[in-house]
């Protein structure tokens, strides 16, 4: 594998740590489809929006495709992540557990699974940059 440029890894990371907010945020967009509103707006030819002005049908189409390519996006994400996760071995998943979900220091994660700083460093960076190839970030 090539070497995964700082801003890319980041933003993975950004997403391991985000991963249940990611999947709250799915199902509130798919709650707003399913009611007929975003952002308590109803969807119809002109609907009234907070400030009583009138949105058109075009305004509503734009707020359409944004919701669809925001519930896409977060759909490959979380299947992305979580298809990575079903490989990782089970010390692996548990430094996943606990980095991410828990938010433990990379010292604690190490007494907690009796690995080195060498091995901890290695796995972060193999969990990473193997969900940056899921995400088409690196070949």
């Amino acid at each position: 594998m090539s070497r995964l440029p700082d801003a890319i890894f980041k933003f993975i990371e950004h997403e391991l740590y985000n991963l249940d907010s990611t999947k709250r945020e799915l199902e509130e967009l798919k709650m707003d489809i399913s009611e007929g509103s975003i952002g308590g707006m109803e969807y119809n030819d002109m609907s009234s929006g907070p400030n009583n002005e009138n949105h058109s049908s075009t305004e509503t189409t734009a707020l359409d495709i944004m919701t669809n390519k925001a519930i896409m996006r977060a759909a490959k994400t979380i299947k992305d992540i979580e298809d990575v996760k079903q490989q990782l071995d089970e010390q692996k998943l548990r430094l996943f557990h606990l980095k991410y979900k828990r938010n433990r220091p990379w010292q604690q994660i190490t007494d907690d699974l009796s690995i080195s700083e060498t091995t901890y460093f290695r796995w972060r960076k193999e969990i990473v940059e193997r969900v940056a190839q899921k995400m088409g970030f690196m070949e």
